[in-house]
């Protein structure tokens, strides 16, 4: 059986709040720039009260949201160990619409090369579901809540390094898929 990585999407494989700010900018949608990557929290986002399950729908329904670009260092390093022969399953916390799922998907194989399939969540939705269906592998996340999810569903967790998830916890902290590919690589 092939080495499975189960990894979140935004912020993990791939770079959402780019995405969003720039279609934020294109929708002359007033905003605080670089409080998303600080804070994960859309609703600081703005001087206004906004519905972010809305927001996040129009953004996904975009030609911004089927193209969001990778995470800095995490093509070449994704690839190869896709190459190695490990097995990649998206889950994500975003609107569970069988369109979106395919967006998201298409989104992935446009980015690495390779199909990705998702499970999506709902909006804000819990991963402990779809994490306690897979016996113990590699779970990759950004939030520290679900990353704990993955340490008690039995997984070997990274938590990828960002200004909003500095709390310790049951996982190893990495800067990115190099690190990453280095520590897999290494028990190998």
């Amino acid at each position: 059986m092939k080495p499975l990585i189960l990894t979140d999407l935004d912020g993990t494989l791939l770079n959402f709040t780019a995405a969003f700010e720039d279609w934020l900018t294109s929708k002359d949608i007033p905003f605080h720039p670089n409080k998303l990557g600080d804070h994960y929290c859309i609703s600081g986002m703005f001087d206004r009260k906004v519905d972010e399950k809305q927001l996040v729908s129009e953004f996904f329904e975009s030609d911004y949201g089927g193209n969001c670009q990778a995470l800095d260092n995490t093509i070449q390093h994704v690839r190869e160990l896709y190459d190695l022969g490990f097995d990649f399953i998206g889950i994500t916390a975003c609107s569970d619409d069988e369109a979106l799922i395919e967006l998201r998907q298409k989104n992935l194989l446009s980015v690495f090369g390779f199909c990705i399939p998702v499970y999506a969540t709902g909006f804000h939705g819990s991963k402990e579901r779809i994490l306690n269906s897979y016996s113990s592998s590699i779970w990759v996340e950004d939030h520290i809540d679900n990353a704990i999810a993955g340490n008690d569903a039995g997984h070997t967790v990274f938590l990828i390094n960002h200004p909003y998830n500095q709390e310790d916890g049951p996982y190893t902290r990495v800067k990115d898929w190099e690190e990453i590919k280095e520590i897999l690589c290494a028990g190998i």
